[in-house]
């Protein structure tokens, strides 16, 4: 609960231990890095907070490749497509500041406990800051991964939706389904809308799959540096019905050989902030992928092969639906995260928590995040996966490629090798229904394969089609 409660940055050190916010009965820590002077909560209470010390030289990857050639304050959206509705910079949504977090525990403590000063400031990571990655740092760091794979409801689906705005370079319609053509009242779906308004499901891009599909010349990643498949799987209320995982991709075909595959799980509001139904939703997910993935299990090949990230839900706003309200309130949040981080750490797994990063933000509905806190949501996983340790040459050598494996390295990634083996496996180009409501699940399915169109970064291998339907569930739930 201590990264959790630091909602708001705390008094200075003579005030800070065991002080109690008032009305929240959630207790400070210490001070934020940030250059400002400001009255915290009683106009006697003023102080100075520390100034930031000189830049330090960000890295990307665990091959600690030069990053961000225009700096770690610099803007990162500056070359990205914009409009009236999105002009915003990444300075609106994230405060940067020196020194950067060194390691994975640590990163993951800062992104989850940090705060803002005010409502909709930019959010400020607690004691060390996360990267924002440029668009082809993004893609550095997914082409060293074969698959990132996401389970979860609309807060997996809005941060692949995300992380497609980062790949595309796009804030209009980097999240938008570009080749579909079928619905003119749909043509204001661009932007802010693609996340806020339900009407916009159909013409949301839902993973790279679907992309390099419909639009593979939109991805702006270089030939040689082709990153990983990120595909969603929506997994709602337990318990998930029999076909859910009728349609996961074949995660045991490799597009490179020393390629690993990233899982990012979330849940909660499907079954309404309950901890033993959500303790059984994640052992129902595990022994399913376990079961398409036998060496998933494995003890000694599961973490550095598999990384894996748990997600816990975003604060609970004021336009949340009175009727849920009673079942999804913000302190049966705090309850669950608190639990749920240690219960899925206890099984290998991180945990990531995001009230800090919307509690003092905007819900468009009560429930979901702003574009904006979106971005955010995907940046904190592209920070996780740069911090992942790469594979050890010994787990790799239970792997069945560990020949190619050893002809291309011992982990290492060949940035200039523009033939790098491998093929394009089976996957899933991840559509939804014109009809689909996200509160009601909504439609996954669709084009079961990767065409001919990912020619553009090497082969490609034909599959199968089909559908799964999620089961409905009442408004005001993702």
């Amino acid at each position: 609960m201590d990264a959790l409660h630091s909602t708001i940055p705390a008094l200075s050190s003579r005030h800070s231990a065991g002080y109690r916010l008032p009305c929240t009965g959630l207790v400070s820590h210490g001070p934020l890095p940030i250059t400002r002077k400001f009255a915290f909560l009683h106009p006697s209470k003023t102080r100075t907070l520390t100034t930031e010390p000189k830049r330090a030289i960000v890295t990307a990857g665990w091959q600690k490749t030069q990053a961000a050639a225009t700096g770690h304050n610099a803007d990162g959206f500056r070359d990205f497509v914009k409009d009236d509705d999105v002009s915003f910079t990444t300075h609106d949504i994230h405060h940067s500041y020196t020194p950067l977090c060194k390691d994975r525990k640590s990163l993951l403590a800062a992104m989850s406990g940090g705060g803002r000063i005010g409502w909709d400031e930019p959010y400020q990571t607690r004691g060390c800051d996360m990267q924002w990655f440029t668009n082809a740092e993004v893609c550095k760091i997914l082409s060293r991964f074969d698959h990132v794979y996401f389970l979860g409801d609309s807060l997996m689906r809005h941060t692949v939706m995300a992380m497609m705005v980062l790949l595309r370079g796009d804030l209009v319609s980097g999240a938008r389904a570009t080749w579909r053509h079928d619905d003119p009242t749909l043509n204001d779906c661009t932007g802010h809308r693609l996340f806020h308004d339900k009407r916009c499901i159909w013409m949301s891009a839902i993973g790279s799959p679907a992309v390099l599909t419909g639009d593979p010349d939109s991805i702006k990643c270089p030939k040689h540096t082709p990153p990983a498949l990120v595909t969603w799987n929506p997994t709602l209320a337990f318990p998930l019905m029999g076909d859910t995982f009728d349609y996961m991709p074949d995660l045991s075909k490799r597009m490179r050989p020393d390629g690993r595959i990233a899982f990012v799980l979330s849940h909660g509001l499907w079954n309404d902030l309950d901890f033993p139904m959500s303790m059984s939703w994640f052992e129902q997910i595990q022994d399913n992928i376990a079961r398409y993935m036998p060496t998933y299990a494995s003890p000694k090949l599961s973490q550095r092969l598999f990384p894996r990230l748990f997600i816990s839900p975003t604060a609970q706003g004021e336009l949340k639906p009175d009727m849920v309200v009673p079942t999804q309130n913000n302190l049966r949040l705090i309850k669950e995260t608190s639990e749920m981080r240690k219960y899925v750490q206890a099984r290998g797994f991180d945990h990531l928590g995001l009230y800090n990063l919307t509690v003092q933000a905007t819900s468009p509905d009560g429930t979901h995040a702003t574009m904006e806190n979106n971005l955010m949501k995907a940046m904190m996983v592209l920070n996780w996966l740069n911090m992942l340790d790469p594979p050890e040459a010994e787990e790799w050598e239970r792997e069945e490629r560990r020949e190619q494996h050893l002809r291309l390295g011992k982990g290492t990634v060949h940035d200039d090798d523009p033939n790098r083996g491998g093929t394009i496996p089976t996957e899933w180009a991840q559509e939804s229904s014109p009809k689909g409501n996200d509160q009601l699940g909504g439609v996954a399915g669709g084009d079961r394969g990767v065409t001919a169109k990912m020619a553009r970064w090497g082969k490609s291998k034909d599959g199968r089609g089909g559908k799964s339907r999620a089961k409905a569930k009442q408004d005001g739930q993702p």
